[in-house]
């Protein structure tokens, strides 16, 4: 995703930090692409943002790591 369509859809920089436990500085240093880590977690967070995916097989033993992952970062940052 595109870092620029990412903070469009959240409304601003400091709220896409927001709504991912970052500082907006980190958002900031980003280059063009929201970085693959904080896309899986956005994904998470607010799908409606990526619309419906086609279907597709099973998820692989590794994809599936990833989202609980993104998963257990999102409840730590939910706990704090």
């Amino acid at each position: 995703m595109k870092k620029d369509d990412a903070v469009q859809r959240a409304g601003s920089a400091a709220n896409l930090a927001r709504i991912l436990g970052i500082s907006i500085g980190t958002v900031k240093k980003w280059g063009d692409e929201v970085p693959d880590k904080h896309e899986q977690e956005l994904r998470i967070l607010r799908p409606e943002w990526f619309g419906r995916r086609p279907l597709r097989p099973a998820a692989t033993h590794y994809e599936r790591l990833l989202l609980m992952r993104a998963l257990a970062t999102v409840m730590r940052r939910l706990a704090l």
